[in-house]
């Protein structure tokens, strides 16, 4: 299902009416503050085993700060653009 709009109204919502996910890849806006948003936002409804992804970690030092934050092991692949946690 494609949605089209503001992540910061969209994404909350569709969390919201989901209920979980077990994935999340962002690949969106690049900028720390969006991307602190998408990583914020989906952690509460991430399943327990599941896996939030993000391209481009290498931009800034949002994911790296989440996840210290978080206490959650990062994992980079293709030389640092890519990230996985779980």
């Amino acid at each position: 299902e494609l949605i089209l709009g503001d992540a910061r109204i969209e994404l909350p919502a569709l969390l919201e009416r989901l209920g979980s996910v077990d994935i999340f890849f962002h690949d969106s806006d690049h900028s720390y503050e969006h991307m602190v948003f998408e990583f914020e936002s989906t952690l509460p409804y991430l399943t327990k085993k599941g896996i939030l992804l993000s391209d481009d970690v290498d931009k800034n030092e949002a994911f790296s700060q989440f996840t210290r934050k978080h206490k959650m092991p990062m994992h980079c692949f293709n030389k640092g653009g890519v990230a996985i946690v779980r």
